[in-house]
């Protein structure tokens, strides 16, 4: 795909947009069921769908599980471009969009891993659609994941990160970046988080949903 997808430099050499290769190749599937619905989140959008490894070989799963579980960060790049393209050829999302915001990684994976998955898309993102990024949250320690936890338990371990002197004017609009959503909790406690902040509307988008294929 990458190959076919650009001669050189970044997002504005591409060929021809990076969705309709990864069309033409099979990366992406549309999920059987759409999100967990949110009264806080105005859209959700995502590439495809995230199957577990004995659920099948589905390529974007894999390069997800290579991208987060083996230190792929180069992956980031053409990650990014794929949102990119979505965002510019079949949303009008660019005419609502003011900030992003990176969902921050649990600390252990993150020292484990040696990066932060969403924060290095939304670096790339950001380059490719001209929306700043804002690093505002990190997490405390957790055994458990935010979709096994109540709603206040949940909140409370979201932090605002440590020197951070950004913030969201208010009535602006957000989107969310995450790798792979389950149930939509984790990005439905994100979206009052940043409404808290002063957000007006907040969009989200992710790499994948947890799923089957749509027949």
């Amino acid at each position: 795909i990458l190959k076919e997808g650009f001669t050189e430099g970044r997002y504005g050499a591409l060929q021809y947009p990076f969705m309709e290769l990864a069309d033409k190749y099979g990366i992406l599937q549309e999920p059987e069921y759409p999100i967990y619905e949110s009264e806080n989140i105005t859209m959700f959008l995502c590439l495809g769908i995230y199957q577990k490894q004995w659920e099948g070989q589905h390529l974007l799963s894999t390069l997800i599980r290579r991208y987060k579980r083996f230190a792929h960060p180069e992956l980031a790049h053409p990650f990014a471009w794929l949102l990119a393209d979505i965002i510019r050829s079949r949303t009008e999302l660019l005419k609502h969009i003011d900030i992003m915001v990176p969902m921050p990684s649990n600390p252990d994976k993150q020292v484990e891993r040696g990066f932060t998955p969403c924060l290095l898309i939304a670096q790339e993102l950001s380059a490719c659609i001209a929306v700043p990024y804002y690093e505002l949250f990190t997490v405390a320690p957790m055994n458990y994941r935010f979709r096994e936890m109540s709603y206040n338990d949940g909140m409370a371990l979201i932090r605002h990160k440590s020197g951070q002197t950004q913030s969201i004017p208010k009535g602006k609009n957000v989107l969310l970046i995450d790798d792979v959503a389950t149930t939509g909790r984790t990005l439905s406690l994100f979206a009052n988080k940043v409404k808290e902040l002063g957000a007006e509307k907040v969009y989200a988008i992710t790499l994948a949903k947890t799923g089957r294929p749509r027949q």
